[in-house]
């Protein structure tokens, strides 16, 4: 979870002024670079598009079907997730 919040937290990036001459951190753009590619050592994290919320919910295509949870309707769809939406 800690390196998932890692990942996606903005790097640190100091101005050239409070950088020593002698640092092995070298120029902020590449102080960015190799904190990014940090993140393509976690292959579990994956960009998830959230649920739509609508108030008249209704099926995008044959696959999707609807859930009632907690009191509300849910429309989700296994073949396509941005299908997914929330009844509000």
């Amino acid at each position: 979870m800690f390196a998932a919040l890692r990942c996606f937290s903005r790097p640190p990036t100091l101005p050239p002024l409070l950088l020593p001459a002698s640092s092995s951190w070298g120029p902020p753009a590449q102080v960015a670079t190799s904190l990014l590619g940090r993140c393509q050592h976690h292959p579990c994290i994956q960009p998830t598009a959230g649920m739509k919320t609508k108030s008249a919910l209704k099926r995008r295509c044959k696959d999707c079907f609807f859930v009632r949870r907690r009191g509300h309707l849910f429309v989700f769809c296994k073949t396509n997730p941005r299908h997914k939406q929330r009844q509000g």
